[in-house]
């Protein structure tokens, strides 16, 4: 079941594109709730992306990270199933390329409007 909290939401397009990222992504994929948590808070790279999987259970796991997110001006996605970020509860892209980065910045979230 997803989020109520998940928005925005990734259409179909958009999750396929994250999806080839996590799967080229080894050295520049964080994952994992603690993990992502404590990039989020030193990150310096404005080419980062944070995913979350909108069917998280339970809730309270993710509620906090679209805050930490706006708060420190990291651009992030909700997915509707964890099959797009590799079966992960949230993972943070870094550095992926400007085209790319570009074409999935464009349906995330970095301020609230």
């Amino acid at each position: 079941m997803l989020l109520k909290i998940a928005e925005p939401l990734a259409d179909e397009t958009t999750s396929k594109r994250i999806l080839k990222e996590v799967i080229k992504a080894d050295t520049n994929l964080i994952s994992g709730i603690k993990a992502c948590t404590k990039q989020i808070t030193a990150i310096e790279s404005n080419k980062s992306i944070f995913v979350i999987n909108g069917t998280t259970q339970p809730a309270d796991l993710v509620m906090h990270l679209p805050a930490l997110c706006e708060e420190h001006s990291i651009p992030y996605i909700f997915v509707e199933d964890s099959k797009w970020i590799g079966n992960k509860t949230c993972v943070l892209l870094n550095d992926i390329g400007d085209e790319k980065y570009t074409k999935i910045f464009k349906h995330c979230q970095t301020k609230p409007e």
